[in-house]
């Protein structure tokens, strides 16, 4: 039997991907991704998706406790420990290095120029993990605090990041406009739709010399929150005129699947964008297109197989507060889709109350619109926006 394994792996780029692989043992994942010229693999294990093939009919009992958790998540902070555990692995041969001097110095009768070299190394970066963790963590806090629409606590890490970056922390010209973005989106919502636009225009100049079409994907994004999709469709097309790379191809290819020329769509992804392309954060994300597409075009089963792929993958990205937007609106799109396979308590173990919160905050007026239908009890036909607007 044919199964989907999950694993990690370095591609041809030397970016990490998160991904699963058709396969009857692991021994058949690992020569597939051999094949493909990936490296540093690392299988995820058979355990969670053993369970998971073409004839798969319902959610596997791990893949919900581990949606069921997300609910804990929501709760707890950036790990220190698994954020120090990480440094340590992406550093793992400088930090050998420094150990090996240190050492190499304490036999070599305390030499203190080596002992001196290599704890300088060490020391460096321990400084530098400590810099990033505080950027990680004000980052991470901020996106926890935009998931669930907790503006008060929103404004005030955006002005703690701010005053971080003034003192080093990272890039602050390409901080400030991540903030503003968020910022942006917040005035949106409340209808100051005018001041929205002119926070990012500041940024224009910078963010159109290091990423050629990034403006215009900003300014689509307000217009996605004002609920001007029309508007929405013709900046991202700005976008991918600009700077038309298969990345770009495929965020524009999304948005028209949700709002706009399903054929278009279609034919973007199938012309212009490579999926091995897409970075790993958003591989679920392309599943997620797939099982939309099937969804629009009426091939529930099969809308539902991508949806489980999406789900697993997901699952995998549970503890990053910046994607948590992002999952809850692929599980209500698939919670969408188990009502219209009368499948309704398979969707409400996958609502879960966070999930919940964050659509009632986060849905698009097209998705809102479905699942308040479907989910009365649910989720609210209001928006948490002021307004929407055309």
């Amino acid at each position: 039997m044919i199964t989907k394994v999950a694993y990690t792996a370095k591609d041809r780029n030397n970016q990490t991907i998160t991904s699963f692989i058709d396969a009857k043992t692991n021994e058949e994942a690992i020569a597939k991704l051999e094949n493909l010229d990936f490296t540093n693999i690392e299988l995820l294990g058979d355990a969670l998706y053993s369970n998971f093939n073409n004839n798969n009919k319902s959610l596997n009992s791990k893949t919900l406790k581990k949606i069921a958790s997300f609910d804990k998540k929501r709760e707890q902070g950036v790990s220190i420990l698994n954020t120090f555990l990480q440094f340590l692995y992406n550093d793992k041969i400088i930090v050998i290095l420094s150990l090996i001097i240190i050492i190499s110095g304490i036999i070599n009768n305390y030499n203190n120029w080596a002992i001196g070299i290599g704890s300088t190394l060490l020391i460096g970066t321990i400084f530098i993990w400590i810099y990033t963790y505080k950027a990680m963590y004000y980052f991470e806090e901020i996106h926890r605090a935009k998931a669930f629409g907790k503006k008060e606590e929103l404004l005030k890490l955006i002005e703690k990041m701010k005053i971080k970056a003034q003192t080093g922390v990272g890039n602050k010209e390409q901080i400030y406009f991540e903030l503003d973005k968020i910022y942006a989106g917040i005035l949106a919502c409340e209808g100051e739709k005018d001041k929205a636009f002119s926070i990012i225009e500041e940024h224009k100049a910078y963010i159109n010399k290091i990423l050629p079409g990034m403006y215009a994907n900003s300014i689509a994004g307000i217009y996605s929150n004002l609920g001007n999709y029309d508007k929405h469709l013709e900046y991202m097309e700005k976008m991918y005129d600009i700077n038309p790379n298969s990345n770009y191809a495929f965020d524009l290819a999304f948005s028209h699947i949700r709002y706009g020329n399903l054929n278009y769509a279609k034919e973007l992804i199938h012309n212009e964008v490579n999926p091995k392309a897409i970075p790993s954060y958003a591989s679920a994300v392309y599943d997620w297109s797939l099982a939309l597409i099937a969804q629009k075009e009426n091939q529930l089963d099969e809308a539902k197989k991508h949806y489980e792929v999406m789900l697993k993958k997901f699952t995998l990205q549970m503890k990053n507060p910046i994607l948590w937007e992002m999952i809850a609106l692929g599980i209500g799109n698939y919670a969408n889709l188990l009502y219209d396979l009368e499948k309704i308590n398979e969707a409400k173990e996958i609502l879960t109350p966070a999930i919940i919160e964050i659509l009632n905050i986060h849905a698009d007026n097209n998705l809102r619109e479905e699942l308040s239908f479907k989910y009365p009890n649910l989720i609210s036909k209001n928006s948490y926006c002021k307004n929407s607007y055309s």
